[in-house]
């Protein structure tokens, strides 16, 4: 749709101002009043973020990166196409967060931090001390110590809301150095964040693992999730979707 002028514009910068409930005011050409606009109970679809958060981790904190290395989200589900730019640099198509999908970002990524779950009362040598490896694979005790899983295992511990840990088994499939995070249940119902870390280094394998939180409403789980991969993607861990 064709626009003249500022128009285009000015209705981005009042929905900018909408959604992050601001008020706003308008003044037409030569007129000297002022109009008044007050924000509106609208807010943005955080389904998209929530499920598709690693996406917009990734791009918020590398900036500009390769369009080959998030195709299958765009594939997936085309709404993102339009939170990002796309140009060509050095012969190679790269995408970037647009002026938009970095507003999203920053919104919900805001909103997430302000009702994470309350804190444990644990420390961390009590959680590392408490928690609990169900598998009894040889394979999976290598992969279990292995200084990348420690170190993995460590990071998560640090994570104030992280109430307890328990590792259910493992596979020797060789997925490369990624780390799987979603929302799942543990089989009676519970809910749970479901991690899954894959390791080729001093022993390819996966262990999957369960996470308990001080909270689980959905809103919580859906806070910590992002919180959490936020946390280790700035930590250089790959989050694979």
């Amino acid at each position: 749709l064709p626009l003249g002028g500022f128009k285009a514009q000015i209705s981005i910068v009042g929905l900018i101002a909408q959604l992050f409930g601001i008020k706003t005011y308008y003044m037409f050409e030569s007129f000297d009043e002022v109009i008044e606009i007050m924000p509106l109970p609208i807010s943005f679809d955080n389904s998209l973020f929530i499920n598709y958060s690693d996406f917009f981790i990734t791009l918020n904190e590398e900036g500009v990166i390769e369009k080959y290395l998030v195709e299958s989200y765009l594939q997936k589900e085309p709404k993102l196409k339009n939170l990002i730019e796309e140009e060509n640099i050095d012969k190679k198509k790269v995408v970037s967060l647009s002026a938009i999908g970095q507003v999203f970002y920053d919104k919900l990524s805001m909103e997430s931090k302000c009702n994470l779950p309350k804190a444990s009362t644990k420390t961390i040598e009590e959680k590392r001390k408490n928690h609990s490896f169900k598998g009894n694979e040889a394979h999976a005790q290598t992969v279990y110590n292995t200084s990348s899983f420690q170190n993995f295992l460590t990071k998560l511990f640090e994570i104030e809301y992280i109430e307890n840990i328990i590792i259910n088994g493992n596979s020797q499939t060789d997925r490369g150095n990624q780390v799987f995070i979603k929302k799942s249940g543990n089989g009676q119902g519970e809910r749970v964040l479901h991690c899954k870390f894959n390791t080729t280094k001093g022993a390819s394998g996966m262990l999957d693992m369960d996470i308990y939180l001080t909270e689980n409403s959905e809103e919580k789980i859906d806070n910590a999730l992002i919180n959490i991969k936020e946390k280790l993607i700035k930590q250089g861990i790959i989050i694979a979707y």
